[in-house]
């Protein structure tokens, strides 16, 4: 079995959450695992998997300004970052050489594919930022919203360059452009896989980051006139109502508020797009102002997930709060778990590259 460095980036909780259902699958394969990391995916990771097996990892971050994502601050923040990933990977280096990993795994961070290529290992990528680059999206997206993917797709290349294995989880059915790329599904952790979506006429899941707790004000009042308690990760507002309960993330907690609550309010990241398409509970997501993935994921999201709604931050209103209808609850999952596939494909991809090492 292989001994698996695996870098993520640390914003927000998709990132983590792949890492979390990717790894649980390779260390039941038996392989050895350590993580790689920084911010909010670090207590997480460390929950999971202890202390022993966590590591970190310094990874560029979002910088925002009052209107959200800040493009042009975030940009010249990590574009020293970028340029100096080599001499940020050094320490990496010398940490991994004397463990020896067998492979790499990096999820839309620089500086492990770096380490990758420092140390002679071979580099997988996992995450959802690649879909820009290796998925066709003109069924869906205007051209304007394709020319904005194009930033992606590059910074996507500029951090990972070439990797030997490129698997992409993605909560959209998109045709591949790249025929030697892999699209699976979105993460279904373990106790999502078999749950259904259960209503009870208590709350609103609430996921709210940077400018998007805008919308706090409508969401309580529309939260209360549907006489619903809120149940709030993410941000934590200093004199919410009675009826808000800001809770720290648990992935068990977050994951039972979910398949629970009569209407989810998020940002649109891909992670929870697919949790919430593959349970098919009320949604209506808000991506995060200057986050173009996001922009991009919640417009497709509307298209093609018929229980998913998007709206931007200054267009959201209380009367979007309204208790689970339950003629609507009947509903097919869409995917099967993208961890599952991932690791299956990584397997057959590993299984093939010993073989032929040691045929030679």
């Amino acid at each position: 079995m292989a001994k698996i460095a695996y870098g993520l980036a640390g914003e927000g909780r998709g990132h983590c959450i792949r890492a979390i259902g990717l790894g649980l699958q390779l260390i039941e394969q038996g392989h050895e695992v350590r993580f790689f990391t920084s911010g909010d995916a670090l207590p997480l990771l460390v929950e999971r998997f202890g202390e022993q097996a966590v590591h970190h990892l310094p990874v560029p971050r979002f910088v925002y300004g009052r209107r959200g994502v800040a493009i042009g601050r975030t940009l010249a923040k990590n574009a020293k970052f970028i340029l100096m990933r080599r001499r940020v990977a050094r320490p990496v280096v010398e940490a991994l050489r004397s463990w020896a990993p067998d492979m790499v795994i990096s999820d839309f961070e620089p500086v492990m594919p770096s380490a990758a290529r420092s140390l002679g290992r071979p580099l997988v990528c996992f995450n959802s930022q690649h879909f820009a680059s290796v998925c066709t999206m003109k069924k869906h997206l205007s051209l304007v919203h394709r020319i904005r993917s194009i930033p992606i797709a590059l910074l996507a290349r500029l951090f990972l360059g070439r990797a030997d294995l490129t698997i992409v989880s993605k909560p959209f059915a998109l045709p591949l452009r790249d025929k030697e790329a892999h699209l699976v599904g979105p993460v279904l952790r373990n106790g999502l896989k078999e749950a259904v979506w259960e209503p009870r006429g208590t709350h609103v899941l609430a996921y709210l980051r940077g400018a998007t707790e805008k919308i706090l004000d409508e969401l309580f009042e529309g939260a209360k006139k549907a006489d619903l308690n809120v149940r709030l990760y993410g941000v934590h507002p200093s004199g919410a109502p009675s009826h808000v309960e800001a809770k720290g993330f648990s992935e068990r907690g977050f994951m039972d508020d979910l398949r629970t609550a009569d209407v989810v309010v998020s940002t649109a990241g891909s992670q929870l797009i697919g949790e919430v398409a593959h349970l098919g509970c009320t949604t209506v997501v808000v991506p995060e102002p200057g986050q173009i993935e996001q922009d991009i994921n919640a417009r497709l999201a509307a298209t093609l997930h018929g229980n998913i709604q998007s709206v931007r931050v200054g267009e959201f209103r209380a009367d979007l709060i309204q208790r689970a209808n339950l003629g609507d609850m009947p509903h097919e999952a869409p995917f099967d778990d993208g961890a599952n596939e991932a690791a299956k494909l990584l397997a057959h991809w590993w299984t093939e590259r010993v073989r032929g090492n040691t045929a030679v």
